[in-house]
This record gives structure tokens, C-alpha cells and sequence, in this order.
């Protein structure tokens, strides 16, 4: 019998409302906490008292850089003096605040309370931080990221996947103190928070400690802001546009809205994956033959994201001949048969994800398990049962779907073609 994940998991709310969740493991000599802070890049637009407001791109972004400035300094030191890592990043739903280490368990806990809950926004530091965050989207490879710019814009209309989750240009230039006072107070309260931490730790001995830890903070009165997303079309913003760049060959970006759902995250994404698997993987005849023709010069990439009420998917590849390999994808999707889709090829994919799922490998997988249940609203046993549970029907019906989708496509072409 397989022994259930969730056997060594325990979960509590503190008398603040923070969530807390321990995964208790004896044999693994380091630990990691993740503070997450349900305020990420999605948060355009918010809700609260019945009246809807606007923020501006990226500022969750921004509030994850500037938190690391403390009224005594930075804070990153103190960590490094322990013997503990610590960082943060910012996704589309939270934003993560994380430390991790072999030692100093509880000293580390007491300085992630310190940086989240400490508000600390100092002009000078803003400033310094505003230079870094432009540089974030300069030192991206600005030829790749035209493309995606120019796909995302067309294929949403106001849907935050439009923007980057670092934000506009014009925004992180006019993000003000001001900005990042009022969003922090809005959204960094312990109820809108989960705590993950996962090592050989006692989990009643952490909780009678954050009990303690936590007096050491005043917060704002809960106002319980939710986020407001504007309904989108499944229809792009705009189907088809070529750019030009400073390139030596053709980049093609192909993708769609939708919003298929098997009723949970895992049996969702095992069907999208092996359905696009099936199409577009290197293993494949059609894909073989295409990099036999030189069309393409390896597989064919393609993806999805399924973050928000509306999921997306893009496919994409370099190529000498842009119009041809459209040409062939549309015909790929609209004429593959339901039939050719392998059980086989389920199953041991299924197998596959399972094993990975069953075996993490370090502390750092477990925690990111657990991340992940928190951010596509999921059990952590439905790691082992729910992959299981996908059919051949729920693979075809996504089939289905995917041959009727409303495209978008971007063609990004060379200056000086051949």
C-alpha cells in the first residue's frame, strides 16, 4: 500500500489567521520555510467594499525587492551570518518569501517574520531598486522577448497575462512610496499568508513558537481586498502580425485561449501535457520528418498555463520557412485523429509523473509540493491518485478543444531575408 504524502503533513491557523503547514521528514539534515503572501503579478485590479480599484503593473514585483531594506539595513546579512539562504520571487498569484539552511531553524524563522512583517520603504532604497528591476527586462535576450511581447499583447485583450509579472516600463518608473505603503497594507496580513515549512523539524514546538513570535507585530485591520479580473473572449486580441528583427532566421509563435478542466489541477495538466506531447515531442514521426525536411531544427516547443480562469497555450520554433510550418501545425491539430492518441503512451506517462511525484528527491521538492497544492487549490495526496484518474476520454476531449481554439499567430522575421 502506498503510504499517503499527507501522513506526515499537519496544518494549523494561528490566532491571527496565518496558515501553517509542516511536512515532518527525520532523515533529511536541512530545512525550508516559505513565507507566501497571496499578492502576485494577477493583481491589476482589486475589490473592496463593492468598489473596484486599479494598480499598477508590477507592484508586487517591486514590494518583493524593497522588503529586503530594514529600518537597521539590509537584512540579507543577518541571514548569511546564520548559515541561512533567504530570497523571494513573485509569480502571477503570491509572492515568496523563502529561507532555508542546516542549522539556526528557529533564528530563521524569527527573520522571515522579520522581513515580511516589518514595513520598511525607504526612498533611497525604492530608487536603487527601481534601477535593478529595469535592468531585469533589459538583460533578457530583447530579440526572444519581442516575440512573446508581441504574442501575449495579441492573443489577450486585459487579461494580466498581457504584462510581464516585472511590470511595464512606464509603471515601474512612476511606482511611488505611496504605491507600495498602501498595496503592503492591503495585502501583507497573515490571513492572506501561508507558511510552509518542510525538514526534521516538531511541528507543536513550531507552533507554540510562531505563537510567541507573531506579538511581536501589529497589523492592519483586514479590509479583505479580492482580485478582479475582467471577463476575456476566448477570441485574440488581434490573430495574426509579423515583426521584424535583427535575426538570421524565422521565429514563429502560435498559440490559444481556452478553458478545459477535468474538475482538479493534476488530472488537468497530465491530459494537456500528453495531448500536446502526442502532437508535438521529438519522439514522433511527424516531428522527425520535419527536422529530416530542415524545416525545423530540432522538436517543436510548446506549452501551457492554466494560473487563472482563463488557460493559455503557445507553440512555437525557429524555422527557414514560417508559412510551411504554420501551415503544417494547423494541420497537425485539425486533422489528428483521436484514434492515434496511444494509451501506451498514457499510461507510461501517467507511470512517469507518478514515480516522480512518489520519490522527491530532497526537502526543497517536498516544500515546492506543497507550494504548489496551495496555488492550484489541491490536496497533496491527489499527487498519487489524481494522475491515475485520467482516461483516454478526458485526453480526447481535450483533443476536442484544442482543434476549434480561436489562434494567434506571430511571425518574427529577418531584417535581410535569404
Amino acid at each position: 500500500m502506498i503510504k499517503k504524502f499527507s501522513d506526515r503533513l499537519k496544518e494549523t491557523r494561528l490566532s491571527n489567521g496565518l496558515h501553517v503547514m509542516v511536512y515532518e521528514i527525520k532523515d533529511r539534515p536541512s530545512f525550508k520555510m516559505d513565507l507566501l503572501v497571496h499578492f502576485g503579478a494577477f493583481y491589476e485590479k482589486y475589490k473592496i467594499d463593492g468598489e473596484i480599484k486599479e494598480l499598477k503593473t508590477g507592484l508586487a514585483h517591486f514590494i518583493e525587492h524593497v522588503k529586503f531594506e530594514m529600518p537597521d539595513g539590509d537584512i540579507i546579512p543577518s541571514f548569511e551570518k546564520e548559515g541561512l539562504e533567504v530570497n523571494a520571487y513573485t509569480s502571477f498569484k503570491m509572492t515568496d518569501f523563502y529561507c532555508g539552511g542546516t542549522r539556526n531553524f528557529y533564528r530563521g524563522l524569527e527573520l522571515l517574520f522579520k522581513l515580511v512583517f516589518t514595513p520598511c520603504f525607504k526612498e533611497e532604497s525604492i530608487e536603487k531598486e527601481r534601477e535593478i528591476i529595469q535592468s531585469e527586462r533589459l538583460e533578457k535576450d530583447m530579440k526572444k522577448k519581442e516575440l512573446s511581447d508581441t504574442f501575449t499583447n495579441n492573443l489577450f485583450i486585459s487579461y494580466p497575462y498581457k504584462h510581464e509579472i516585472v511590470g511595464s516600463l512606464e509603471d515601474i518608473l512612476s511606482i511611488s512610496k505611496e504605491d507600495l505603503e498602501e498595496a503592503y497594507k492591503l495585502f501583507y496580513y497573515p490571513e492572506n499568508m501561508d507558511l510552509v515549512i518542510t525538514g526534521d523539524v516538531n511541528f507543536e514546538e513550531i507552533i507554540a513558537f510562531l505563537e510567541k513570535e507573531i506579538l511581536k507585530y501589529q497589523f492592519n485591520e483586514n479590509k479583505n481586498p479580492s482580485l478582479y479580473i475582467e471577463k476575456e473572449s476566448l477570441s485574440p486580441n488581434k490573430k495574426e502580425e509579423v515583426i521584424t528583427t535583427d535575426l538570421f532566421t524565422y521565429r514563429i509563435k502560435y498559440g490559444a485561449k481556452f478553458d478545459f478542466a477535468l474538475g482538479n489541477y493534476m488530472k488537468t495538466t497530465t491530459a494537456i501535457g500528453f495531448v500536446l506531447e502526442s502532437l508535438f515531442t521529438s519522439t514522433t514521426r511527424w516531428t522527425r520528418k520535419m527536422i529530416a525536411s530542415r524545416l525545423i531544427p530540432c522538436a517543436i516547443s510548446s506549452g501551457y498555463d492554466i494560473d487563472g480562469d482563463i488557460k493559455s497555450l503557445s507553440i512555437g520554433s525557429t524555422t527557414e520557412d514560417p508559412k510551411l510550418l504554420l501551415k503544417k501545425i494547423k494541420n497537425r491539430i485539425k486533422y489528428y485523429p483521436a484514434c492515434f492518441l496511444s494509451k501506451k503512451r498514457l499510461d507510461r506517462g501517467i507511470k512517469r509523473l507518478l514515480g516522480r511525484n512518489l520519490r522527491p528527491d530532497n526537502v526543497a521538492s517536498f516544500q515546492d509540493m506543497m507550494i504548489s497544492c496551495i496555488k492550484y487549490n489541491y490536496q497533496i495526496d491527489d499527487l498519487i491518485t489524481k494522475p491515475s484518474e485520467v482516461t483516454m476520454k478526458d485526453a480526447r476531449k481535450f483533443l476536442r478543444v484544442l482543434k476549434h481554439l480561436d489562434f494567434a499567430t506571430v511571425i518574427q522575421e529577418p531584417k535581410t531575408k535569404k
